[in-house]
């Protein structure tokens, strides 16, 4: 075959963002009956003037390869719809029981680029201890308010039950 797969990458890339493919973690596209079908090209931040270029390895019938590409048109990202919770800052430092840990935890609201989605200021989070090996309960304000796409708790801590 002529063509065997489209190579995908970002030729102008203003922000040093990712572009990615779950389907296609290399961003290798197989080529099949000269189609190549990319469902789920994202790229990871907002901005302006991103080009993508697809690239093809051609064969000639002397078995030399070279490649052709197209470059698209330049085009801009937005902030997406939100899409999970990811941890800013996770539970750190020394601790005791009864007393607040040391670095709160830090939850942010991102669309599925990761970019967090700064237009949530109503909503809340809600802290809770899945597994207590020591028997010990969180306790503190369990809840935490969005500003802007982020949630900090300020006052949970793991006190002994009973």
């Amino acid at each position: 075959a002529p063509f065997s797969e489209l190579q995908v990458y970002l030729v102008n890339n203003p922000t040093g963002a990712l572009l990615y493919s779950e389907d296609a973690p290399l961003l290798s596209i197989p080529i099949v009956n000269g189609t190549a079908n990319a469902t789920d090209l994202a790229i990871n931040k907002i901005g302006q003037g991103y080009q993508v270029r697809y690239t093809a390895i051609m064969r000639k019938v002397s078995g030399e390869e070279y490649s052709v590409f197209y470059d698209s048109t330049p085009f801009d990202v937005s902030l997406g719809d939100p899409d999970a919770l990811t941890v800013q800052r996770p539970i750190g430092g020394a601790f005791s029981g009864g007393l607040p840990f040391y670095e709160q935890p830090i939850i942010q609201l991102v669309d599925r680029g990761g970019n967090v989605y700064d237009q949530e200021s109503s909503k809340v989070v809600t802290a809770e201890l899945l597994v207590s090996p020591t028997g010990f309960d969180l306790t503190g304000l369990k809840t935490s308010a969005f500003f802007r796409g982020i949630a900090r708790f300020r006052s949970l801590k793991l006190v002994q039950v009973g």
